[in-house]
């Protein structure tokens, strides 16, 4: 059974309409994940996989995170890359590159984050930064302190 109708004087059947629905998924899903691809690499040639699970370990216990570079071009892809490796989405903040004149007033959030900044725009408000805020520069090896992991709660067995 084929179904005809015209869109703009345009015979069309529905099997011709699912063909083109497949052709546009498949090349979506195609450019989906060479833009993955392009994310984790520069992700795991950029950083070590110390820092990379640093970073990750962070996110976890949804820590505020602000990430220092001089190379700004590759900020936004790095950030991406750690939103992809979590198995979760990432229900908080997230501002790949954030400007000067908001980084003062974001800075002060009360929930979790990961923002992103340049090495000058951070020159100009470092004195002013919480000490809960985790600043992660990614030109050198990172010297902050890792939060404790909770203990997980005993359990009793109850006879």
């Amino acid at each position: 059974l084929s179904i005809q109708f015209t869109i703009d004087s345009i015979p069309l059947s529905f099997s011709s309409i699912l063909a083109s629905e497949r052709l546009i998924n498949r090349i979506y899903l195609s450019f989906f994940s060479h833009s993955i691809a392009i994310c984790l690499k520069q992700l795991f040639q950029t950083l070590s996989i110390h820092q990379i699970i640093h970073i990750l370990l962070l996110l976890f216990l949804e820590e505020k995170v602000l990430i220092v570079t001089n190379h700004i071009t590759i900020l936004p892809t790095l950030l991406e890359a750690f939103l992809l490796l979590l198995p979760y989405s990432w229900p908080h903040a997230f501002i790949p590159l954030i400007p000067y004149y908001l980084l003062p007033i974001l800075i002060e959030s009360p929930s979790p984050f990961l923002f992103g900044t340049s090495l000058s725009t951070f020159s100009f408000v470092k004195d002013t930064i919480p000490p809960d805020v985790h600043v992660l520069f990614l030109n050198q090896d990172f010297t902050t302190n890792i939060p404790s992991i909770p203990p997980l709660p005993k359990r009793f067995l109850f006879v």
